[in-house]
């Protein structure tokens, strides 16, 4: 197999990687709006569950970010 059809395998992957991980980044947005609705009282909060989503989801956006660079560094080699 030749290095542009293994990168071109390899974008086709990542591409896949990213469309989860928003999805993922786009749920866990939702978990946290929903767990700081604005009309409860702070003492109310959950803060254990508020800190966890909000872990997840910079773990997230962390992945996503290091697969845009992938991704970006694939597309100018692959010439798109």
């Amino acid at each position: 197999m030749s290095e542009r059809t293994e990168n071109l395998g390899r974008r086709v992957e990542l591409r896949r990687e990213r469309q989860r991980l928003t999805a993922e980044c786009d749920g866990l947005r939702g978990l946290l709006r929903r767990q700081l609705p604005l009309d409860e009282e702070v003492d109310d909060l959950d803060g254990e569950g508020i800190f966890n989503a909000a872990l997840a989801l910079r773990q997230s956006l962390m992945e996503l970010s290091g697969i845009n660079r992938r991704l970006a560094v694939l597309n100018r080699e692959l010439g798109d």
